[in-house]
């Protein structure tokens, strides 16, 4: 298991809870990122066999998205920190605080520009919460926060 970690400017602290349900576990309460690499032909094989048409289609829109936030973030380290911060965001109102108190504020995005469609659809390729993620709803949540 490879452990890399990349010192943060931000120390925002996230809620995670681990569930062990057996077998050699190995807990990291510091790391930033794991990788764990698995090393042999049948864990290819099943990967393979478990990647259809949904995935590839996801990992173009993930591209496209990746590809509309890097206007913002030109640094890949910066780029990932704020796909990960998109990620835990636990609610549309989360994540209009991070546009609009964050993004707006230290990058080039505009008022405008942060309620389009295309715009908010990238954020929603990240996004972890199931509940508020319609375009509408989160267009609202930050207007709201613009508002304050």
């Amino acid at each position: 298991m490879k452990n890399e970690t990349k010192e943060s400017q931000n120390t925002a602290r996230a809620s995670v809870v681990i569930n062990i349900h057996g077998g050699n576990n190995q807990i990291l309460p510091n790391a930033i990122e794991v990788v764990q690499n698995f090393y042999g032909a049948e864990f290819a094989h099943v990967r393979k066999q478990n990647k259809g048409m949904e995935e590839k289609d996801e990992d173009e829109a993930v591209r496209v998205a990746r590809g509309t936030l890097c206007i913002y973030y030109s640094d890949d380290w910066e780029l990932d920190d704020i796909i990960r911060r998109i990620a835990d965001c636990r609610s549309a109102s989360d994540l209009a605080n991070l546009v609009v108190n964050d993004m707006y504020k230290h990058t080039i995005l505009s008022a405008e520009r942060m309620v389009s469609k295309d715009f908010i659809e990238a954020l929603q390729q990240f996004l972890t919460f199931k509940s508020g993620t319609s375009t509408g709803n989160i267009r609202t949540q930050i207007n709201n926060v613009r508002r304050e």
